[in-house]
């Protein structure tokens, strides 16, 4: 497995200046929070204080701070009450709380409650830096897996989006979106294969635009492809999820219909044909009718070997259509009602065993 990060991808790191990190110190000694706040002042450090829980709160409401130092004892609001409405607001709030030799019990407590440290009365200076720094280490650390696991989030998001794209233009055609000729042959192997274990009916139809090469030299193919693209959209209109349709050549269409009869296979090819015929294709210029010949075949099991031979019977009903005169629809009936027949006596004694 290859756990390396793509090299189109740039993992950020996050570089807080002091006046970018905002502490809150809440103690109700006075003198001491002014002490404490002074020194991280001179750091470089943004600084608020508070002498009471409540007064705490208050500014909790509308102010942000990556660091919370609190003392735990206070007359009014506790220092874990305190603590527990920050966590709710402020998640990422990184919360160390000062206490007593007499408290250390609620200190721990409070590590268990979410607080990343305690600090204990009286204590030296160089051990409350040192406590903030290591704090605010953390703090920056934090930022930047966040930030960084939100842009390999996005990338990841932005690389299955590409691949789904890239799946779809390797299987449909470019200008009607319907599928391609490559992707539609591995659907009728698949069909082929189910109907025959199942003895399930499997149709299918080839569409032709009668005239098309007309279309294309008196209007250009800039109109053509419109039509053919309208022409896609009806056919998409009119079939249902688990048909299958592709242009198969310039204009050329075939379209699988598994569980479907001779007759299901009949009311779509007319339903298709009198659409197509009852449209006014247009541009903002040109204008024309159109007609479409059809040519339906049935798969059955003789076709097991050369499952491709469905399409060559479909492709030779249509052009019976064409040479017939156009705008109609042919069964190919050599075989047609015998599949349909076959079909349905062996559906009875149940599928296939691989």
């Amino acid at each position: 497995m290859n756990d390396k990060l793509p090299k189109d991808i740039t993992l950020e790191k996050i570089d807080l200046q002091e006046n970018e990190i905002k502490i809150f110190i809440i103690d109700d000694e006075v003198h001491l929070a002014e002490n404490l706040c002074t020194l991280l002042s001179n750091s470089g450090y943004s600084v608020d204080i508070a002498s009471s829980g409540k007064e705490a709160m208050d500014k909790l409401k509308t102010q942000h701070y990556h660091l919370l130092i609190t003392d735990l004892v206070m007359p009014d609001i506790d220092g874990i009450s305190v603590m527990e409405f920050v966590k709710e607001k402020s998640p990422d709030t990184l919360l160390i709380v000062i206490t007593g030799y007499a408290s250390t019990e609620s200190a721990v407590n409070a590590m268990r409650k979410g607080a990343y440290d305690y600090i204990i009365k009286p204590f030296e200076i160089d051990y409350f830096i040192f406590t903030v720094e290591r704090a605010i280490e953390k703090i920056k650390l934090e930022m930047q897996v966040k930030v960084n696991y939100e842009k390999v989030l996005e990338y990841a998001k932005q690389l299955e989006e590409a691949n789904t794209k890239l799946m779809e233009l390797s299987i449909t055609d470019g200008l009607t979106k319907l599928y391609n000729q490559t992707y539609f042959h591995k659907c009728l192997q698949k069909e082929a294969a189910m109907a025959l274990r199942y003895f399930a009916p499997l149709s299918c139809l080839m569409l032709d635009i009668d005239n098309f090469k007309q279309v294309n030299d008196n209007f250009g193919h800039q109109f053509g492809d419109k039509v053919l693209k309208e022409l896609a959209d009806i056919i998409r209109e009119s079939i249902r999820e688990t048909d299958i349709a592709s242009r198969y050549g310039g204009d050329e269409f075939f379209i699988l219909l598994p569980q479907t009869d001779l007759k299901g296979t009949k009311i779509l090819s007319e339903r298709l044909r009198m659409k197509i015929n009852n449209r006014v294709f247009r541009d903002g210029v040109h204008s024309t009718h159109l007609t479409v010949s059809i040519g339906i075949s049935i798969f059955s099991p003789s076709m097991a070997e050369d499952k491709a031979k469905l399409l060559t019977l479909s492709d030779r009903a249509m052009y019976t259509a064409k040479m017939s005169g156009k705008n109609r629809i042919v069964i190919y009936e050599d075989q047609a009602e015998n599949n349909q027949i076959d079909f349905e006596r062996k559906r009875k004694k149940g599928p296939v065993e691989n």
